[in-house]
Parts: structure tokens; sequence; C-alpha cells
């Protein structure tokens, strides 16, 4: 980025940081139901590969499809990243320090401080369905009564 295109980004930085859904006094003449982010990018008059980055790397858009949507849900998702970096420092995304066996570990300790139970190396019987609702798992046996079941959508092929 050349020193001026810098200086057009910022702007729209700026812009989207104090940007308010709820408050039409930051709008500064964009209406977010129905300016299309293309011409918010032409508004602040940013490259194309400003315009690519953005899309991709900020909003986290795999197509260039939203730059034909209403502004507001990419203008939010920018939002988003920029409060993140802001919040966790160098890195935006929450990831595992430990790899990704940190995951069902922080799940299985919430699980049992909140009362819940968390079935690891359990041979699977069957789900135990009443009146189209999920009420257990049974496993050798024996029944683990629930009110909500989370579990890999191949075990439910029927209600995925």
């Amino acid at each position: 980025m050349g020193l001026f295109e810098k200086h057009r980004f910022r702007k729209f930085l700026v812009y989207i940081a104090n940007f308010d859904g709820k408050d039409p006094r930051t709008f500064e003449g964009i209406d977010p139901k129905k300016t299309t982010m293309r011409d918010v990018y032409k508004k602040f008059d940013l490259g194309q590969d400003v315009i690519d980055f953005t899309g991709q790397v900020l909003a986290l858009y795999r197509t260039d499809d939203y730059l034909d949507q209403p502004c507001c849900e990419t203008i939010n998702r920018i939002k988003l990243y920029s409060e993140s970096l802001a919040r966790y420092d160098k890195n935006p995304y929450l990831y595992p320090l430990c790899g990704l066996g940190e995951l069902p570990r922080g799940f299985a300790r919430l699980s049992a401080i909140y009362g819940g139970t968390y079935m690891l190396n359990k041979p699977f019987e069957e789900i135990i369905v009443q009146n189209g609702k999920v009420v257990g798992v049974k496993s050798e046996g024996e029944i683990a009564r629930c009110q909500q079941l989370i579990c890999d959508p191949s075990y439910v092929k029927d209600r995925v």
C-alpha cells in the first residue's frame, strides 16, 4: 500500500470503528440496509488489492458475492475482527495453546461444573427418543438421561 492508500484505508477503518447500526449519526451518508459494500469501498476510494484484503482477511468472505449485498453485515464482520484484535493482541482468533485436545478437555471440565455428563470411549447403543425429543443415550445397558445431546451428525443421520 502506498502512502495515500494507507491514509484512505485508515479513514475506512476509523469509520468502521465508529459505526453503530443503531445510531444514524454514525452512518455518514451510508444506509447500511441499502448501500452495497462495493459503494462503501468507492466512497473511501479503496483500490482492488485493499478490497480483496478487507473482504477475505478481515470480513472472512470466501467469494466476492458480498460486494453487491447491503454493507451492514460486512461492516459488523470487520468491526468484530478489529475489536477482537484489540482485545487479544497479536491474533484476533482464539485457539487452544496445547492443541485441539484442549477443546474436549475444557468442555468436559465445564460439563462437570454445570452437572453435565461427558462420555468418552463408551460404546454407543442407541439414542433414546420420547415424543420426538431426545431424553437419553444408552451405552452398555445403562441410560444416561439428558435434556440436550451434542454428538457427531453421523449418529443422527435422520435428524440432520
